[in-house]
């Protein structure tokens, strides 16, 4: 059974982060490329560059990259205050 999208999702008036925000996020979620840059407040393309560079873990199916929630709060747990992805 597919979830139901974003859009099926949002309210009259209310954008595609407001719903991502209000979706409760589980540790072991799939996230997409729009749900990890939501997450981690940076770019789209910043989220590519990080991904390319091997710096956040991702599998991509077709052209579609998907990323697990979990993986990315590994990443936060691992990294010291000024270290830098």
């Amino acid at each position: 059974m597919r979830e139901p999208s974003v859009q099926a999702l949002r309210h009259a008036g209310e954008s595609d982060e407001a719903v991502i925000k209000d979706c409760a996020m589980s540790a072991d979620e799939i996230l997409n490329i729009k749900e990890v840059s939501h997450y981690l407040k940076i770019p789209v393309s910043t989220v590519y560059k990080l991904v390319q560079d091997g710096k956040v873990p991702a599998i991509k199916f077709g052209k579609h990259w998907r990323f697990l929630k979990k993986d990315l709060d590994h990443l936060f747990e691992q990294k010291k205050p000024d270290e830098s992805l």
